[in-house]
């Protein structure tokens, strides 16, 4: 079993993050969010590899303990440094006694900003961190594109990271044409995020 000798919390929720080093001197970072607590390696300053993930909450989670965490990832906390975790960013704001005051209205998010909100986790989430910048994995997209329609149709033009994230726009509004299905609109949305930042 691995042993964290050093951990760092860089994130105190939504999600809970840590830069932790194993007895064998190895950089891992810890990440908690929707309920599953992942592991990713490599180096401090370079891309991330997802190693494992265990889902140990809901998808509405992202608050937990370094120590919960361990225990449910299989990592044995054997701290050899101090560890001081990020204090709450609520601590002490909670001035009345559990009521909502007399002036607050209950609303119902709209559709429209959860999608928008669920976009916006996976562009700059854990897709950010798996797939690497936007504009290179788009690249990486069109080149295999390319290569694909040369053989076939010969194109005169080159695909574009921009072509390709519209051209995913358009795979999700023909999903969407066929059955509506929430997944689709957010990733469309998300697509079209990237688009205007290639561009």
């Amino acid at each position: 079993m691995t042993s964290i000798v050093k951990a760092v919390q860089t994130c105190y929720a939504i999600p809970s993050t840590w830069d932790v080093w194993t007895e064998a001197g190895e950089y891992l970072h810890l990440k908690y969010r929707s309920g599953l607590a992942k592991v990713f390696v490599g180096s401090e300053d370079g891309p991330l590899e997802m190693e494992s993930a265990i889902r140990i909450g809901n998808r509405f989670d992202g608050l937990i303990t370094i120590e919960a965490f361990c225990e449910a990832i299989g990592l044995t906390l054997a701290l050899q440094e101090p560890y001081v975790p990020l204090p709450d960013p609520n601590e002490g704001h909670d001035d009345h006694d559990g009521e909502d005051p007399s002036w607050a209205v209950k609303t119902e998010r709209p559709v429209r900003a959860e999608v928008l909100q669920e976009a916006e986790a996976l562009v700059c989430g854990d897709r950010d961190e798996q797939y690497g910048s936007p504009r290179d994995n788009l690249q990486r997209i069109a080149n295999y594109w390319n290569d694909y329609l040369f053989d076939v149709v010969h194109p005169e033009n080159q695909l574009t990271p921009r072509d390709v994230a519209l051209m995913m726009v358009l795979l999700k509004v023909a999903r969407e044409a066929a059955g509506h299905k929430r997944d689709s609109c957010v990733d469309g949305a998300g697509y079209f995020s990237l688009a205007a930042e290639v561009a």
